[in-house]
């Protein structure tokens, strides 16, 4: 489930089957906006316009990135994905430090979608289930994955946090508003950490 960032009243859940469903009551009871029957792994709203969300959807034959921008009415599929971006779609996320760019999580790095097209954003090799932005500095890119956590502000040149921590596999990025110089890291199998970046 994502809460939109410019209202927090709104909010969208995206289901192993049952497609995707809204909620403008914080989340008290959702109404389904399509895509019903297939997989929708990852949900990922626009920074300030709440209508304009994608999702990671699980076809049965490959993974592909859809958009709506009325909200979930309608959607729409990104050009096919070409060569290696036709692997497993793990997470997408909107980059507001360059527009409206959405950007995908793969078992082979992160990928971001120029417009026409999906082009490298890095990390290839490692396998990246975790995508997040922190409001609060919103001009980074956060990415969790098989051994450790990156930060990027263009989406070419990651750098490691908590490197002194070794290879970390990385399952969930949090943040605290009151302290919004940390970041907490959920692990696989080294409990939760707390660090800067």
């Amino acid at each position: 489930m994502a809460f939109a960032p410019s209202d927090a009243t709104i909010a969208y859940l995206a289901t192993n089957g049952g497609g995707v469903y809204a909620s403008s009551n914080g989340g008290t009871s959702f109404t389904p906006k399509g895509l019903a029957g297939e997989l929708v792994k990852s949900i990922a709203i626009n920074v300030t316009n709440p209508n304009i969300l994608y999702v990671a959807v699980n076809t049965g034959v490959t993974n592909v990135v859809k958009k709506s921008t009325d909200g979930g009415g309608t959607w729409a599929t990104l050009p096919a994905p070409g060569g290696q971006l036709q692997q497993t779609i793990n997470v997408v996320a909107v980059w507001p430090g360059e527009g409206d760019t959405v950007v995908a999580g793969t078992v082979n790095g992160a990928w971001k979608f120029n417009g026409t097209d999906w082009v490298s954003a890095g990390l290839q090799g490692y396998n990246v289930p975790v995508l997040a932005v922190d409001l609060a500095n919103p001009m980074y890119m956060l990415a969790g994955t098989n051994v450790g956590a990156f930060s990027s502000s263009d989406l070419k040149n990651w750098n490691q946090i908590a490197s002194s921590m070794g290879n970390i596999n990385v399952a969930s990025f949090s943040f605290n508003p009151a302290q919004n110089a940390y970041l907490y890291i959920g692990t696989v199998d080294r409990g939760a950490l707390q660090t800067g970046y």
